[in-house]
């Protein structure tokens, strides 16, 4: 078997990386940052929300990092983020729906700022 490779995004509260990560058959865990970029949210109104296209730019250059390196496209693809409204991802609605139901037009960071967004409703899986 030859070594796996995966391809994680984390994005944190003022910066994020995408890492690589290396599987040998043996079962030993690599892992290398091989990109690292700002992610500063954007106020507006007293509230911030995330920078989804700065976010979106730099997925797409982690993975252009990548595929310039390896021949094989990663056997998978993870993101991870900061508190992000982890609510609007719960049942069985798609995240667009749920955001625009419930007047978000984007991800706001900060799950208190808009706790009264949900009050009343309830999100089953």
């Amino acid at each position: 078997m030859a070594v796996e490779r995966y391809l994680a995004f984390d994005f944190g509260a003022g910066s994020g990386r995408a890492v690589l990560g290396e599987l040998d058959k043996k079962n030993n865990l690599q892992l290398t940052e091989i990109h690292r970029f700002s992610n500063q949210p954007i106020e507006i109104s007293k509230t911030l929300y995330w920078n989804t296209l700065s976010q979106y730019s730099e997925i797409k250059n982690g993975l252009s990092i990548f595929a310039s390196k390896y021949s094989k496209v990663p056997r998978s693809i993870g993101i991870d983020t900061w508190v992000l409204i982890l609510a609007c991802l719960t049942g069985k609605e798609s995240f667009s729906r749920t955001l625009f139901a419930t007047g978000i037009k984007e991800p706001i960071i900060y799950l208190k700022n808009c706790l009264n967004l949900f009050q009343g409703k309830s999100f089953t899986g």
